[in-house]
């Protein structure tokens, strides 16, 4: 499910894997969801860098930050993090309920 304002959105690149991850917060508000988000895929293993590195600079850092449209418009693999377990839960059955057809309508 594409979110709504797709040039607004970012999230990270990593170059590893060659996919696009980003924040769903469920409408939420979050400060600073690029550092919440690095943090959770550094936790999960998916990036993995030192960033005490001396060496490491702009150019050479294992992700990039770009936004959702550019993402697909490079067709990119995409995935979703979810902010909260309640978050997933909530998007999850929003996603079901825009894919059920009413029989009332035409």
């Amino acid at each position: 499910m594409a979110p709504k304002n797709p040039r607004q959105l970012k999230g990270i690149y990593v170059k590893d894997r060659k996919t696009f991850f980003y924040l769903e917060t469920g409408g939420k508000p979050c400060r600073s969801p690029l550092d919440k988000l690095r943090s959770v895929l550094m936790q999960r293993g998916i990036l993995e860098y030192d960033m005490q590195d001396e060496r490491l600079t702009i150019y050479n850092q294992p992700y990039n930050i770009i936004s959702y449209a550019d993402a697909e418009e490079k067709q990119y693999d995409v995935e979703v993090i979810y902010l909260n377990q309640h978050v997933k839960k909530l998007m999850t059955e929003q996603k079901v309920e825009e894919s059920v057809q009413s029989p009332w309508r035409n």
